[in-house]
């Protein structure tokens, strides 16, 4: 690669921190010109040249035939106007609704059941020739725009500063947050670059380089240890009743009013410590429980309020007294230090006899607001803790060392005789994730170099150096640059190119020592070792990233926690455990199927869900302790299994109050078929509209809704399937009865409740005639479309395997994904393997 000449950088270096001027420094080397990255990353400044591809004589003949009379006008079905498209001079004109409409012709979504049928001839003819015309005006334009790169999200960035450094702390969490496109986090169009992420690369990279490159003396490692003893409390009266609940409370109980507590502690348990210098600090966690028997305690342990671990344990697990010991990377900080142990009762009930004013209690005992834990009285037998002793020890240094980095070029050599020339050979190909050559490596040691000449100490200009190739475009992005012969279009990737988009796809970081050596010998292009590795990285345990990137993104988990119900409906039941455990039952079913390479026809309906207490209590299934998630088999009549019957995925499918079917349905199309309906048009109004003193269910009011002409077209797409999953309530719960609730005013004090039951309409007719008979009819009529559902799968993976959205010159390729899926009986690692192998994959 030719970069353009070295820049002299004449600074004054008086403390890496503060500097304004060695943030400009960073920012020439974020902005380092390069000629053939500048061509990659290019952006065509005037407007693209349409090409000229006339619209078939048979495809305006189907149009005007068969889509007019509904689709033209201001009148127009849905707001979905093809006289437009019968005008155009060439397809390239409409593109997008040209796509559109091959889309529901696929499918057949159009014409209506209702409406004159084309014959298959016809329909044939028609979709041949949209593809055909769709691929020339799709190939014409990629030749003239280039493809945009793809920058680091957040969490690679963390990833990739681990495996580099191997330093396991969330460096990018100030990074704005990540744009998604169709759920996903790593797709280059979206990924723009604003001055608040520069200056995000700038602060975070000169934090890494200082934990990096520590000063020459670190204190010697200690041992703290912080023992917590029960103690007894004074007499005193108390009035009211106790009410102990899930989460981290109790409260002791006494005899007759009289109430002696038993050893009062203020918790949750919780030590503080100094870092004086950053490294890993190793914590042991001892403890003596009390009464557990055949129960189950679960644990959450945090630093900082950064989450370490999160756990069940039970009486067996207890017999050596360790708890937890783990080692967490802690950084400098002159403040205190706070690690935290919380663990979680689960028992919800209510003590009579004893009675207590908070107040009063507060005042006598000084208990302050918040949490409190304490030994229950020996008569009650519920789980407690007589003894409880954290060890913190450390810094342990070398952790996050330039010794440790990733690579066996990496020497042991002692870090106080690193030159700035040694740090740049080692670290540059390392970071660049590609051989480098040495026009490169001077750049970067002139910046060491020349800081040091303008006074900068020796740690001072190896960070500068360090932060200024962290800065650099070939680090932030995923860099993929044409043959200097190359035409606009595509082309192969290189063997280190096509290592980091394998890297990057199935573990979100960096190639690893195997994956660079590969790719340096140039044998990762060959097919028979890209299968081999991507065969070997999917058994390793950072492939449980896919979980992370694509499973959540695909699923939607994400968006749980961002929806909460009617707390007034749902107090009884709808708790934090419960919310936060269905934002992770998504990932952690995906996870399954991803370890255990299992069917993907899971993702529709399995025998199994993937739950722990919480979720096994709303489920009514018994026998699940702790919140650990784990594998549970369900019975034959079990209306779980899949995907959709999910209560995360119901709860974020639901309004606050009650179901939407529009919503689940619109999820469905969008998640299990990736066919997503178009908006609904500015006229359509909506349920709450409706709203009136008439007790009605939302089957009701949608039946109403689709005799609207301009939204019957769309609803009548979507909610059948919406419809078929009514037996769930808002938060995803199986009932028999829908009960509808009318409410005046809830923040008056004197509301009114008006309430109806009916039973649960869940049958509906899809456009096509066919019936779904509840869930159960819903399920056959997803395994019946086993292809639909693995074409729209196939389409999602391959997305965010190359960080790009599809064309309809990729579509062979999916239809060759897919084929070779259904041959190897629909497993997952079918699916990543053909992907891997595929010509978009491979190409740019």
């Amino acid at each position: 690669m030719v970069i353009g000449k070295p820049i002299r950088l004449a600074f004054k270096v008086s403390s890496l921190r503060p500097s304004y001027l060695v943030r400009t420094a960073l920012l020439f080397a974020l902005l380092l010109p390069a000629s053939r990255l500048s061509q990659a990353a290019d952006i065509e400044s005037n407007h693209l040249k349409l090409p000229q591809v006339p619209v078939a004589d048979e495809v305006l003949t189907f149009n005007q035939k068969y889509c007019l009379d509904c689709h033209s006008g201001a009148d127009a079905e849905a707001s979905y106007n093809l006289s437009e498209l019968g005008r155009s001079a060439s397809y390239a004109d409409h593109i997008h609704g040209w796509k559109a409409m091959l889309r529901r012709l696929i499918h057949r979504e159009m014409p209506p059941a209702d409406s004159e049928q084309p014959t298959q001839a016809e329909y044939e003819q028609t979709i041949a020739s949209l593809k055909v015309s769709i691929r020339k005006v799709d190939q014409a334009l990629a030749m003239q725009k280039p493809r945009a790169m793809r920058r680091l999200n957040a969490r690679e960035y963390n990833n990739t500063i681990r495996d580099l450094f191997g330093i396991d702390y969330p460096f990018a969490s100030r990074f704005p947050e990540e744009p998604r496109f169709h759920g996903f986090d790593n797709i280059g169009e979206s990924l723009s670059v604003s001055p608040t992420h520069i200056n995000s690369f700038l602060s975070a990279s000169q934090r890494i380089a200082e934990e990096v490159i520590p000063e020459k003396t670190s204190p010697a490692p200690m041992t703290t240890a912080f023992d917590y003893q029960f103690y007894k409390g004074n007499p005193f009266e108390v009035d009211g009743p106790i009410k102990v609940r899930n989460g981290n409370s109790f409260i002791a109980v006494g005899e007759d009013g009289k109430n002696s507590p038993h050893y009062w502690i203020d918790g949750p348990f919780h030590v503080q410590f100094r870092s004086p210098a950053s490294g890993y600090y190793r914590f042991i966690v001892r403890c003596r429980p009390v009464d557990l028997d055949d129960g189950v305690l679960s644990f959450r342990f945090t630093v900082n309020n950064r989450q370490v671990a999160d756990f069940d344990l039970t009486e067996e697990d207890f017999k050596d007294g360790v708890l937890l010991d783990t080692e967490v990377f802690v950084p400098h900080n002159k403040k205190l230090n706070t690690a935290e142990l919380t663990w979680r009762n689960g028992i919800r009930a209510t003590i009579p006899r004893v009675h207590y004013k908070i107040s009063k209690l507060a005042r006598d005992q000084g208990i302050k607001s918040g949490r409190a834990f304490t030994h229950w009285p020996e008569e009650v037998e519920w789980p407690h803790f007589r003894y409880v002793q954290v060890e913190v020890e450390g810094p342990r240094t070398t952790g996050g060392s330039i010794e440790n980095a990733t690579s066996s070029v990496i020497s042991s050599e002692s870090l106080s005789n690193l030159s700035i020339e040694q740090l740049v050979n080692r670290i540059l190909p390392l970071a660049f994730r590609r051989d480098v050559d040495d026009a490169e490596i001077r750049h970067y040691v002139a910046i060491g170099q020349s800081a040091s000449a303008d006074g900068a100490s020796r740690t001072e200009a190896l960070r500068l150096t360090l932060a200024a190739i962290l800065n650099s475009p070939h680090f932030l992005y995923l860099v993929e640059e044409p043959p200097s012969d190359a035409e606009r279009g595509s082309y192969q990737l290189t063997d280190f190119e096509l290592a980091s988009r394998l890297s990057y796809f199935l573990w979100s970081t960096m190639p690893d020592e195997e994956l660079f050596a590969v790719a340096r010998a140039r044998k990762l292009s060959k097919p028979e070792e890209l299968r081999r590795q991507a065969e070997r990285m999917l058994a390793d345990p950072k492939a449980a990233e896919l979980s992370e990137g694509f499973g959540v993104g695909w699923t939607g988990a994400d968006r749980i926690r961002g929806v909460m119900p009617e707390p007034f409906l749902f107090k009884n039941v709808f708790s934090t455990a419960l919310h936060d455990s269905m934002a992770r039952e998504p990932s952690e079913f995906f996870d399954t199927v991803r370890r255990e390479n299992r069917s993907l026809i899971n993702f529709i309906d399995s025998d199994f869900v993937v739950i722990n207490a919480p979720l096994a209590e709303l489920y009514q299934i018994d026998g699940v302790k702790g919140f650990a998630f784990r594998k549970v088999d369900l019975p034959d009549d079990s209306p779980r299994g899949g995907l959709l019957t999910q209560a995360g995925i119901l709860t974020m499918t639901s309004e606050a109050t009650r179901t939407s079917p529009v919503k689940r349905g619109i999820y469905l199309l969008e998640t299990i078929f990736n066919r997503p309906p178009d908006p609904p048009p500015p006229n359509a109004g909506s349920l709450e509209a409706q709203q009136t003193d008439e007790l009605r269910p939302v089957s009701s009011k949608l039946a109403a809704h689709r005799e609207n002409p301009a939204c019957a077209s769309c609803h009548q797409r979507i909610d059948p399937y919406g419809l078929a999953m009514e037996n769930f309530d808002p938060i995803g719960r199986w009932r028999d009865e829908d009960i509808v609730i009318h409410w005046d005013d809830l923040s008056k004090p004197d509301y009114k409740r008006r309430k109806k039951s009916f039973a649960v309409a869940s049958d509906a007719t899809l456009g096509s005639g066919e019936p779904l008979t509840g869930l159960g009819g819903l399920k056959t009529h997803l395994l019946s479309n086993q292809d639909r559902f693995l074409l729209g799968l196939t389409e999602r993976m391959l997305t965010y395997a190359i960080g790009r959205e599809l064309l309809v010159t990729d579509e062979e390729a999916v239809q060759q994904i897919v084929e070779g899926v259904r041959e190897q009986d629909n497993r997952f690692n079918a699916l990543i393997r053909e992907v891997v192998l595929s010509e978009p994959f491979r190409t740019r």
